[in-house]
């Protein structure tokens, strides 16, 4: 509840307080299907820097119990949130105080009624398809949120069946197709031990209770159909597991409308490049991954002989240190994987070798740094701190081999070149702690 010192109350021009209701009259609970209303202006606030106008009445929706809150406008002003504050209602609008109409005044509301015939689509639908997982499954809801695109409820199951989803959804729809009437009822939080709801309600007080002919009765706040025929269609799109629990993502009416036209029309799209039905589209799919993975392996095949020939090619390039042998060079395009598997080639039956590599990549490039394991006192790992920042990437390894990634392309000339000049360093292989 807003604190006094927190709403601006209107008065009288001889500076007499005039009466304002003590709480704001919400017209949504007894009829959710108002689209506009007149209401007198209570007093204005400020909510985290944003500005509010508290009203006697409103049929505007506050965020609560997991549904978003309505937008509308007020005498054309904005409302881009409404605020539960206890008794009191705040319609956040995009105005600053100065444009606030006055209080005392009469303004006249209206919502935007797709988004809420939308939510009113959603929530019913949460109370519907809760219910058939209980009845279904024996799982019951512990969380419901709403999102723009979908919405989400939390089974205390971890791993619910394909069957299993497939037999709540199933009596779901059936309820909405037999079209059983919603009703309202305000009873006492007592009375409710009486009334086999779904789940408890820890409300004191008066309850507002919603119940589905013959199959569902819940203690919520929310706005919600009036028969189940108006949600249109509920389909559960997938499942996965949070915390130990399932949460299951699903749509209703026109939100499930969209979503089968958006599949309905990547369906065809692939349907046409792959020049299949629907319903060939699994055997077409897997003669494709097929076809990939034997592509795969005819490319590995191939880049293997390529990174055969290219290590061949810069052994010959080698340059002689006393008994030591130094390999480096600058590829194109060549990845980590592939970066290493050419300093193994390059490596491979020598026990004097150092390898020095780059790679330049669109963006970025990638260093190597290998040495053969007979030349214990060269510590490549250590070199490489030098060498990355040198390129400004980022590396490290072990002893034997290290990488960096992240190096700037222009610059990877110059960090060759400078773990070149500490490899053989003094005319010898000592690493030291020389630094840039």
């Amino acid at each position: 509840m807003l604190e006094p010192d927190q709403l601006r109350y209107h008065g009288s021009e001889d500076g007499e307080t005039i009466r304002v209701p003590k709480m704001t009259q919400r017209i949504y609970y007894t009829d959710p299907y108002v689209k506009t209303f007149s209401a007198r202006v209570v007093g204005a606030v400020e909510l985290d820097g944003r500005t509010g106008v508290v009203l006697d009445q409103t049929c505007f929706y506050p965020e609560s119990g997991g549904q978003r809150p309505d937008t509308g406008e007020i005498d054309g002003l904005a409302v881009i949130d409404v605020v539960d504050q206890g008794e009191e209602i705040v319609h956040v609008v995009e105005a600053g105080a100065q444009d606030l109409p006055e209080p005392g005044t009469r303004v006249d509301g209206r919502i935007d009624w797709s988004r809420r015939f939308d939510h009113m689509q959603q929530h019913t639908g949460q109370h519907i398809l809760s219910q058939a997982f209980v009845q279904a499954v024996g799982a019951s809801t512990e969380s419901f949120h709403m999102s723009e695109e979908s919405s989400t409820i939390d089974l205390d199951i971890e791993a619910p069946s394909r069957e299993e989803i497939e037999a709540a959804e199933s009596l779901a729809n059936r309820i909405v197709f037999e079209d059983r009437p919603i009703r309202v009822d305000f009873v006492s939080a007592e009375a409710q031990s009486e009334l086999a709801l779904r789940k408890p309600s820890e409300r004191t007080g008066t309850l507002r209770l919603i119940s589905i002919e013959r199959f569902d009765r819940s203690a919520c706040g929310g706005t919600h159909c009036a028969r189940t025929g108006e949600v249109g269609l509920i389909k559960v799109r997938r499942w996965e597991r949070v915390r130990q629990k399932a949460r299951i993502d699903f749509v209703c009416g026109y939100r499930a409308l969209r979503d089968y036209q958006n599949k309905t029309d990547v369906l065809d799209r692939l349907g046409q490049q792959l020049s299949v039905s629907e319903r060939e589209f699994p055997a077409a799919l897997e003669r494709q991954q097929a076809t990939v993975r034997e592509l795969r392996r005819r490319l590995g095949r191939l880049q293997d002989g390529m990174l055969e020939l290219e290590a061949a090619k810069a052994v010959r390039t080698t340059t002689r240190i006393r008994d030591r042998e130094i390999v480096r060079g600058v590829w194109d395009d060549l990845d980590m994987k592939q970066l290493n598997r050419l300093a193994s080639l390059i490596l491979a039956g020598a026990s004097n070798r150092v390898v020095l590599l780059a790679s330049r990549g669109e963006q970025q490039g990638l260093v190597l740094l290998a040495r053969s394991g007979d030349i214990d006192e060269l510590d490549m790992g250590e070199l490489m701190k030098s060498v990355a920042s040198t390129a400004d990437g980022r590396g490290g390894g072990s002893r034997d081999r290290a990488q960096a990634g992240g190096c700037r392309i222009d610059k990877l000339e110059s960090a060759l070149e400078r773990a070149f000049e500490l490899v053989t360093a003094n005319g010898g292989l000592e690493t030291g702690g020389t630094s840039c």
